[in-house]
């Protein structure tokens, strides 16, 4: 009786024993490590609304991540930076979806030390699955993969070619065999499986990386039917415009948006969340699989995507590249072994962080190359250890190329002279009507400030460009020169001085070369501003002609050159013609502020008609306001030119001949070059022109846009979002005090903008910078655009 009273406390101990045992065995096994990519995804759009099994599995078990950035809110660089090199993409090179995408440069200095390399060293099995880069060929398996089941090209959910290892494989379009997301979830849980049977001890690295919701948007057929008249897309920002405060892209937008165009955003915005389901359907049937092998407490779990996506915000139809939240914050969630269920995180974390993560995660050290870090100390805060060096409040965004010629363009500018005006009239000491005794005034005209006037002679301005941006000296010298006599009746007589000052600059001006020389004459000589149109003009040719702001009209497709240079002549002649007038009656200012030069040349007249045009509505006059400063202050009078003013005009038309020809020829040579590269055939609209322009990206909607249901059935249009030398450097910062933006392109256009009050970035505030701010914001995106190394990018 004894032993069988015995028997059974024996068998608990035995079981309390083996239990122990295996308790400690399964911790001192590395964990399993499993990824979900998205492509495409957005936050703030809505689209994580959809996944229930999602929220419910994952979400809610683990760590949510509030400020979760890309570096670079472009496919191809976006990737580089997460999946392999773990640099921004200054140091990866990475810097569009085409060039050294996948390339062999690539793959023998960054692909060769990725995450799955150092993990393959260390006894993980490693496997992907899904979409890898945009120009990955198929050619090769990539270091460090043990399994590879990877997608050549870009994303397709039907008819597409895998590389499986040392075979190509072929697909349809039949939904049970080919659908790509459930392929990506079946093949990836087959592999985890047969490991596990295997041998359960090894630790396995698996990425599932799904084309939804990118392009071309093609949900399951049982979810077809879903979320139609869907308005989650509808932001603050959606339709918001026009926005002449913004970069070129978006300002070009002058109207809101059109039945069209809603009915696209709808149906977009509806497809994408179709696909989404089917990847909500398999995160539930992994962590399920998980669970019943019993490997679920031993596995960390991440959920990303490699950008954000907009849709009819700002008034743009679709895409991803811009520097605004809506496009580089990605949804970030992680469970796993340690995190706390429902925590949340607000640090910054980054794209560039998950390659430390991982490595953190397998007990690997972090090489120093990697610029960025392992954010498990701030996930973990169980341990109540401090974060050391202490972590980031700003990181860089970047987009682009950089060409080598104009890496010096991307500086900031100062506001431009009309604005300074405006700001330093805001001053009692040029109040208008002025007081008894005061020297200076501002002249406004129909309720809007022209100029300063000084009160008991005319004087003139000298604008100089100082760090205090309302600094604005006047010459008492050039006052002495100016002795002009105008009368309706009586002939102008021009003063020695101005003639003389006049002949001296024509005689330098011949002695350069419409190129590099002549902008450096003037820059030094003349005194031009750096404005964010002469910039512009920097940045493409040297008159501007070329720029993509001039391709970028909404109503005009170049099909050929002569258009072109019509349109550029007949603009060019108008803003001639002001000029003449200029130099020889009156103004101290030669206009074209970013085309030609400012110079102190002729005489002032009194009595001449001072006049600042109104804008007009034609097509002339928007594409000069577009390409010009759009304050152009010319003083005219109704007199006929004298001798040297014929003499003058005729050698301005000249030189802008010639420029137009230099322009025709380099043009139709870039076009030639461009075609027998690329090897493309053109792209037709409905219309039956070319559904592109230079230097623009663009995409067709008609009735051939989808394959799946739900189909378009309504207008035709071609939309183009956006451009190739669209390139910026971004500085985001979030602290305790601060929640901000700051964006120089490389057409010189600055950008600011304070989130804690415009969270949806609808208002331009750089002029309103002040410029000890401005000074440390440019100083720290400075650095961060050459950091190399974790040391030096935080």
């Amino acid at each position: 009786i004894f032993q069988m009273v015995l028997m059974p406390s024996r068998i608990v101990i035995c079981f309390i024993l083996i239990c122990f045992l295996t308790r400690g065995d399964a911790r001192s096994r590395k964990p399993n490590i499993v990824i979900f990519l998205t492509d495409d995804q957005d936050v703030l759009l809505g689209s994580m609304d959809v996944m229930k099994h999602t929220r419910e599995r994952f979400i809610k078990k683990g760590a949510t991540f509030n400020n979760a950035f890309t570096t670079s809110p472009i496919c191809c660089p976006s990737r580089s930076s997460f999946l392999t090199g773990c640099l921004y993409s200054h140091n990866h090179n990475v810097l569009t979806n085409n060039d050294n995408c996948s390339s062999i440069a690539w793959q023998v200095k960054h692909e060769s030390r990725s995450f799955a390399t150092y993990l393959n060293k260390t006894g993980y099995t490693t496997a992907y699955f899904g979409k890898y880069l945009n120009e990955y060929n198929g050619s090769y398996v990539p270091q460090g993969w043990d399994n590879w089941v990877g997608l050549i090209r870009n994303s397709r959910y039907y008819n597409y070619t895998l590389r499986v290892n040392s075979v190509k494989e072929s697909h349809r379009n039949s939904y049970e065999k080919d659908y790509f997301t459930d392929l990506i979830v079946n093949r990836s849980m087959e592999y985890f499986q047969e490991r596990k049977n295997v041998d359960p001890d090894t630790p396995i690295l698996s990425i599932l990386s799904f084309p939804a919701p990118h392009g071309s948007e093609d949900g399951a057929p049982q979810y077809q039917h879903l979320y139609a008249n869907v308005t989650s897309h509808i932001t603050p920002s959606f339709d918001y415009g026009p926005n002449l405060d913004k970069h070129w892209i978006i300002s070009r937008i002058k109207v809101p948006m059109d039945e069209t165009q809603h009915r696209f955003s709808a149906t977009l915005q509806q497809k994408r969340l179709q696909t989404l389901r089917s990847v909500d359907d398999a995160v539930d049937r992994f962590v399920t699989m998980l669970e019943d092998t019993g490997e679920l407490n031993n596995t960390y779990l991440l959920y990303t995507s490699d950008h954000g996506f907009h849709i009819g915000q700002f008034g743009l139809a679709k895409g991803k590249s811009m520097p605004y939240d809506f496009d580089i914050r990605v949804p970030l969630f992680m469970r796993g072994p340690g995190i706390e269920e429902g925590m949340s995180v607000n640090e910054i974390v980054l794209n560039i962080d998950m390659a430390p993560t991982i490595l953190g995660i397998a007990g690997v050290d972090v090489p120093d190359w990697m610029d960025g870090r392992n954010f498990m100390p701030i996930v973990k805060r169980w341990k109540l250890l401090p974060v050391n060096p202490p972590w980031r409040d700003s990181f860089l965004v970047e987009r682009g190329k950089i060409p080598h010629s104009k890496v010096h363009l991307a500086r900031p500018t100062l506001p431009s002279k009309q604005e300074r005006i405006i700001q330093a009239c805001q001053s009692p000491i040029y109040k208008h009507p002025c007081d008894p005794g005061q020297e200076w005034t501002c002249v406004i005209e129909d309720g809007q400030t022209k100029k300063l006037q000084k009160t008991y002679n005319f004087g003139v301005i000298k604008q100089m460009s100082h760090q205090n941006t309302t600094d604005i000296l006047f010459s008492r010298s050039q006052q002495r020169r100016r002795k002009c006599i105008c009368t309706p009746t009586q002939k102008t007589v021009v003063s020695r001085d101005c003639m003389r000052r006049l002949n001296q600059m024509k005689r330098k001006l011949s002695r350069y070369t419409p190129t590099r020389e002549r902008r450096r004459f003037i820059r030094r000589d003349a005194g031009l501003r750096q404005t964010n149109q002469w910039r512009s003009f920097l940045s493409g040719d040297e008159m501007g002609l070329g720029s993509s702001q001039y391709y970028d009209q909404p109503h005009y497709f170049p099909d050929s050159g002569a258009e072109l240079v019509r349109s550029k002549r007949r603009s060019l002649n108008k803003q001639v013609d002001n000029q003449i007038n200029s130099v020889c009656y009156s103004t101290v200012q030669m206009a074209f502020n970013s085309v030609f030069f400012l110079i102190n040349t002729a005489c002032m007249c009194r009595s001449s008609v001072s006049r600042t045009p109104k804008p007009r509505t034609s097509t002339q006059s928007q594409l000069s306001q577009h390409l010009f400063a759009t304050h152009l202050l010319s003083y005219h009078v109704k007199q006929k030119l004298p001798n040297h003013c014929r003499i003058i005009a005729t050698e301005i038309r000249q030189a802008y001949n010639k420029r137009i020809h230099e322009f025709r020829v380099r043009r139709e040579r870039i076009l030639n070059s461009r075609q027998v590269k690329k090897g493309k055939k053109r792209r037709v609209s409905a219309a039956g022109g070319r559904c592109n322009a230079n230097g623009l990206s663009c995409f067709k909607l008609d009735h051939a846009r989808w394959a799946t249901p739900p189909l378009w059935e309504g207008e035709s249009r071609c939309y183009c979002t956006n451009s190739n030398n669209n390139t910026y450097w971004c500085v985001r910062i979030i602290n305790a005090t601060s929640n901000l933006l700051y964006c120089e392109f490389i057409t010189g256009f600055v950008e600011y903008y304070d989130l804690n009050t415009d969270p949806y970035q609808r208002s331009n505030t750089y002029l309103e910078l002040d410029t000890h701010v401005h000074n440390s914001l440019n100083a720290e995106l400075a650095q961060l655009r050459v950091c190399n190394g974790s040391a030096n990018c935080h």
